[in-house]
């Protein structure tokens, strides 16, 4: 049994918030980059006759990055509970950058054949590797280095990052396409977002190796009460949780991926907008949840994450097929009043989901049994979510189909935020 310990953490460490956060806009930038270019990536890697088979092909590799998620949360898990949080978000940001730059020097299907996306699915295979310990592991760092009170505003920061990664890189790929044309993105314009990967690499290892373990992982560590297997241990004692933090995560995984990563492919593809307007309508929507998320995030602290991850979930069941019959309206105005709603809802939920899950395990089973759990949904329910949106619209035969998947995503974790009780700084170890 590992004992009590006294809470010594600053209201919020900013150094640890710092270097967590900026790493994962770094990581998620480089992660997030292949989606946006998928349009291009689809002609140069997967030619086919019929370009819509291309665009699924394209993010049929998007979401091979998904699938093996759990395997690196697994792997990073384990480390981050044996090894410490600092030393494997170090390994996890340098093993992204690298993969990153690589993307940005692959050889397309017309100069090497089926080479090409063979060795572009195997940097997307360790892509995702490595991106299945970041933001748990982040997230761990951060709560265990915050008093109790403030935790749901400074995980929240965390999520926001991540949105903040995604957002940079559609910032990027827009102004790309604003000053490329088809032709010069093809013939080469498309590698340059990819090549800056090796400067968020420098940036992101320098941030987190200036930073010292957290606490709470030192405490335990000179205790020499570290889990030898982690996650079996926390697959014995903790099961339960777990199921319920993978439920949470689904509806986070769907508006992630759903609402940002296809919306602008979806409205430009589906209902004719030109993909300029739909990525700029996206990037500035973006930009609003990122900054709403902190602000829910201090509210969960106020209000307790369970209301708030109940109530999000529900405007979303209750709106979801009503903005999207918005958006198939073909107004660019009307897409901007649905995603703005839809973002408003996603960013309550996504504000109040980090601490929820993070504070349903002790600190030494945290970074594995909520990295699992994480990556889990999100390759199931997440990196599939734009290749459901296509086969929804083609087998159904109208464009609000993906509105079901998103209600489905939201009925599971109404229903597990229900199972999720207000405050479990019972099992916290060192509360």
């Amino acid at each position: 049994m590992v004992r009590q310990y006294k809470q010594e953490t600053q209201k919020i460490s900013y150094p640890v918030l710092a270097a967590c956060s900026w790493g994962t806009v770094l990581e998620w930038y480089d992660f997030s980059i292949y989606a946006y270019l998928a349009p291009i990536l689809a002609s140069l890697f997967f030619p086919h006759d019929d370009h819509l088979t291309s665009i699924a092909l394209a993010y049929s590799v998007f979401a091979v990055g998904f699938f093996v998620r759990p395997i690196g949360a697994i792997l990073f898990g384990h480390f981050g509970d044996r090894i410490g949080r600092r030393k494997t978000l170090l390994y996890s940001i340098v093993i992204i950058a690298s993969s990153t730059t690589l993307i940005g020097f692959l050889p397309t299907y017309a100069q090497v054949g089926k080479l090409a996306p063979v060795l572009l699915i195997i940097l997307r295979i360790v892509q995702g590797l490595a991106i299945g310990g970041e933001v748990t592991g982040a997230g761990s760092f951060v709560i265990e280095s915050t008093q109790s009170a403030r935790r749901g505003f400074a995980t929240s920061l965390i999520w926001a990052s991540s949105g903040v990664g995604i957002l940079l890189s559609s910032i990027v790929v827009s102004v790309i396409y604003i000053f490329m044309t088809h032709a010069e993105l093809s013939n080469g314009g498309w590698r340059l977002p990819f090549l800056l990967g090796a400067v968020t690499g420098v940036i992101g290892y320098y941030l987190r190796k200036k930073t010292s373990e957290s606490y709470q992982f030192k405490l335990m560590q000179e205790a020499d009460e570290i889990a030898r297997f982690p996650l079996i241990e926390a697959i014995k004692k903790f099961k339960a949780e777990i199921f319920v933090a993978a439920g949470l995560y689904v509806l986070s995984a769907i508006i992630t991926y759903l609402i940002f990563v296809y919306m602008p492919v979806y409205a430009s593809k589906t209902i004719g907008l030109p993909f300029k307007q739909t990525m700029t309508v996206n990037t500035f929507v973006m930009t609003g949840m990122v900054l709403l998320v902190p602000v829910f995030g201090h509210y969960s602290d106020i209000l307790g994450r369970r209301i708030i991850l109940l109530a999000s979930s529900m405007v979303l069941i209750i709106l979801a097929f009503p903005l999207y019959a918005l958006i198939t309206h073909g107004n660019l105005i009307d897409l901007i009043i649905a995603q703005s709603i839809l973002a408003v809802a996603g960013a309550g939920y996504q504000g109040a989901i980090t601490r929820a899950v993070l504070e349903m395990f002790p600190t030494n089973v945290r970074y594995s049994a909520a990295a699992f759990g994480y990556n889990l949904t999100y390759s199931l329910f997440g990196g599939t979510a734009p290749i459901i949106a296509v086969y929804l619209i083609d087998k159904l035969k109208f464009n609000t189909a993906p509105s079901l998947y998103l209600i489905l995503g939201a009925l599971i974790s109404f229903f597990a935020a229900l199972k999720l009780r207000e405050n479990h700084s019972s099992k916290d170890i060192f509360q």
